[in-house]
This record gives C-alpha cells, structure tokens and sequence, in this order.
C-alpha cells in the first residue's frame, strides 16, 4: 500500500526551507517502507506476530511503533501493545465474567513466569519475556493495566465524574505510554510527568471514539455526574439518539481532555529520545479537532478512522520533536 504523495507536498509547503524539507521528507519515507515493509500476512516470528496483531486491531498505535528507530525498542513496543490487547479484548470476547477472570489470572500467573525468563508457550508472553529482559520493564505497569482490567470485567464501567474516567485513563493508557518509555530505555521523571497527561488524553479519547460500539452493547463510560446535568439518559445513548443535551456532555469530556494535552505541552525538559513514546498525543489531538469539526456529534461517521492528514503530522511532530500546537 502506498501513500499518498499529497500529504507530503503539504508538508513541504509547512517547512519551506530546502534543508528542513529534506530531513522530514527522509522520515516520511522511513516510517513508509516499514509500513510497506510490516505489511506481510504471514508471521514468521513471535515479533511478527504481535506486529500484526497491533497492526490488524490496533492500527492507530501500530503507527506510532513505527517511529521506534531501534528494531530492539520496535519489538518491545509491539510486544507490549500486543499484551495490551490480549487483556484489553477478555470483555469484549467472554460472555461470562468468571471466564474472563480466569483469563485475567492466567495472565497474571504467567507475568511471574515471564519476569523469571520462562514464559509459557505463547507468541506474545514469549516476545515479553525478550522485552522484559532486555529493557527491565516495571512490572508493577502491568500489574495496574491487568487489575483495572479484572475491575471492569466484575463490576461494569460506571464512570461517575471526570476523575473517574481520568484514573482508568492513568491505570490503562498511561500504563502504557510508561512502558514505551521504558523500551527506548527511558526513565526520566519529566518523561513520565508528560506521559502521565497525554495518557489521560488518550484513554478519555479512546473512551469517546469508542461510545458508539459501546452503546451498541448496552454499555456506557460517559460520566454519570455530567448526563445527570444535561439530562442524557442512558437509554437515550444506548438508542442512538444524538441530541444537544449529549453533545454538550461530550464537549466536557472532550474538553477534560484537552486540558490534560495542554498541561502536556506546557511541560519541558523531556528528554529527546523519549518523543517516539509520546506520538499517540498527535492521533488525539487530531481526533479532538475533528471531534469539535463534527460539533462533537461522538457518532459522525469520519470519526471512526484516523484522519487523513494523522501521518504527516506524526511526522512533523517527530521531526520537530515537539507536541503539535493546540
């Protein structure tokens, strides 16, 4: 699949100056072949397989594993994305909690095997174990993601306020962005500090993206304090209905969000090497702008895929090394 030679002209016309050009035209072309190169069907390794399972399920951050310059941090990243959708996808498959705790434990038995080098027999506890040895990832990271996990497998998702949606967001996608710092070898206080507001961005967009399949399934993550105060019901969101009571509801949430990229870019003194770990605040930042385009109708069909122009401007960020202008 090749990409389009629009968006790159776009960017020339961005960065005008020959030198600088050449320099973001070098990385578009880099991140392209490994997109072209990572496009195979057929995973030949434990490595392959957690790309394509990122790459298949994932693909907002598959696209953010591609700025990892190291094969060795490429592999970690993926490994531990594909250990995030493993947990992440038990309540979306089981139909009986106790089944899908079971799941939880298995994984939590075997994050023991896996932190002693003897992972069972699974391509992605085994492409974990590498990482593990080879970057020391905390492993108190995974243990926050599989407990909040277990939590919302047992007792539902009723997000009663902000905060709450902010503490799932720091247990689950903050997690993570924690643990991509770790497989550059990063560990940097500021790094964190950074990473622990753009995480809270993500998961509260993440959950906004996802309201439309959520309410499909009878389920709901909009805080309860702010449908209470515009008079959004539940069974209003689960029909489908859009209003102006449940736009205005989205605004607040969009706007907690918001805040959280804000608070990250007014931050500095992060390290250089740790940008390829904080690219997912580009895709939302991007979904937030096109939330708002949309007048924040969360079920506007062009906010299920990223936006057209997502990639150049990962790149540019990249480039710059700094976080898009809000």
């Amino acid at each position: 699949m090749r990409l389009s030679s629009q968006p790159l002209r776009c960017l020339e016309r961005i960065l005008p100056t020959s030198g600088g050009f050449r320099s973001i035209n070098v990385e578009f072309q880099l991140i392209t072949r490994r997109r072209q190169f990572y496009s195979t069907e057929t995973p030949a390794t434990v490595h392959d397989y957690c790309l394509q399972q990122v790459r298949k399920f994932d693909y907002d951050h598959y696209l953010c594993g591609l700025f990892f310059r190291k094969a060795s941090s490429r592999k970690a990243y993926f490994a531990v994305r594909a250990f995030n959708l493993e947990i992440a996808n038990i309540r979306e498959v089981v139909k009986d909690p106790a089944i899908g705790r079971m799941r939880i434990q298995w994984w939590r038995d075997n994050l023991t095997r896996i932190y002693q080098n003897a992972p069972p027999e699974h391509p992605v506890a085994t492409a974990l174990a590498e990482a593990v040895r080879n970057f020391r990832l905390t492993k108190g990271w995974f243990n926050k993601m599989l407990d909040r996990r277990e939590m919302e497998l047992l007792e539902g998702e009723q997000m009663r306020n902000i905060d709450d949606i902010e503490a799932y967001a720091e247990d689950t996608a903050s997690a993570m962005l924690y643990l991509s710092l770790e497989c550059l070898g990063v560990k940097n206080l500021h790094a964190d500090h950074v990473a622990s507001h753009i995480g809270k961005a993500e998961g509260t967009s993440i959950l906004l993206r996802a309201t439309p399949h959520h309410a499909s399934k009878r389920r709901s993550y909009l805080p309860l304090d702010l449908m209470a105060k515009h008079g959004v019901s539940q069974e209003d969101l689960f029909r489908g209905q859009i209003s102006q009571q449940l736009t205005d509801v989205v605004f607040e949430v969009a706007s907690s969000a918001k805040l959280q990229l804000d608070k990250a870019r007014s931050l500095d003194r992060v390290p250089t090497e740790a940008f390829p770990a904080l690219i997912p605040a580009v895709l939302h930042d991007d979904f937030l702008k096109r939330l708002q385009k949309a007048h924040f109708n969360i079920y506007d069909p062009s906010l299920k895929r990223p936006g057209p122009w997502v990639l150049p401007k990962m790149v540019k960020a990249s480039w710059l090394g700094k976080l898009p202008a809000s």
